[in-house]
């Protein structure tokens, strides 16, 4: 939903850049139904990059861009091996279960490998890489069937 900061983290709601297309994407997918659940690895906050209250005030932001029906964090370092932390599935079961999903019928937008791993593990139907600027073309291929 973000531009990427490789080597960093958006850290301050001012750093927060929704990628062109994105609010359009995701009310076509509302449109047809979709609940929109953001799922985030976000170890700025363990490593103390940013605190809690920051993540929470780029996520009301992001919020006024985004309608979001949820939003599942691991805010875990790495090397702790949280089963919530992507690339295990903790998050995506998590989500699955507090908004009675089936996996199987899922669609999983993500930028990494390790959302793809995520989405793999839970059994999440398909899997599309979101790449700076193709957010709005994925959202057509799913629905013409690509």
């Amino acid at each position: 939903m973000n531009r990427l900061r490789p080597g960093d983290y958006v850290k301050t709601p001012n750093e927060l850049e929704i990628l062109p297309g994105t609010p359009e994407a995701v009310q076509k997918l509302r449109e047809a139904r979709f609940q929109i659940i953001l799922i985030s690895n976000q170890q700025g906050v363990g490593k103390k990059s940013m605190s809690q209250a920051d993540l929470d005030a780029i996520t009301e932001k992001l919020r006024t861009k985004i309608p979001l029906d949820d939003v599942f964090y691991c805010t875990h370092l790495s090397s702790e091996n949280c089963p919530c932390r992507k690339p295990a599935p903790g998050m995506i079961l998590q989500a699955a279960e507090k908004h009675s999903l089936t996996l199987s019928e899922c669609v999983f937008f993500g930028d990494s490998d390790t959302d793809e791993q995520a989405s793999q593990a839970a059994g999440v139907g398909r899997f599309f890489r979101v790449t700076n600027n193709n957010l709005s073309a994925l959202v057509e291929s799913l629905f013409s069937g690509a």
